[in-house]
């Protein structure tokens, strides 16, 4: 992970040229308009998403992670 960000800081400094005055601005406006629509529409709307699809999600999640454990253990069961 470290050498990751040490080569994401050192393309940032030696790629100055994509720090100008007009892309900076681009990628802020963007994240206030969003910032914006989130705060005057979606925040008063009342509707809620159903709790059904975030206990499946979880479901899903889990026996993923089981999945992954019983592979890992007969992979090191091969192994021996």
């Amino acid at each position: 992970m470290g050498l990751l960000l040490g080569g994401l800081v050192v393309a940032n400094l030696v790629y100055y040229e994509a720090y100008t005055l007009g892309n900076v601005v681009k990628p802020l406006v963007t994240i206030g308009l969003g910032w914006l629509a989130y705060w005057l529409v979606v925040r008063r709307l009342p509707w809620a998403l159903p709790k059904v699809l975030e206990e499946f999600e979880q479901l899903i999640g889990i026996m993923s992670l089981v999945l992954v454990g019983l592979f890992w253990m007969v992979w090191s069961w091969s192994a021996i």
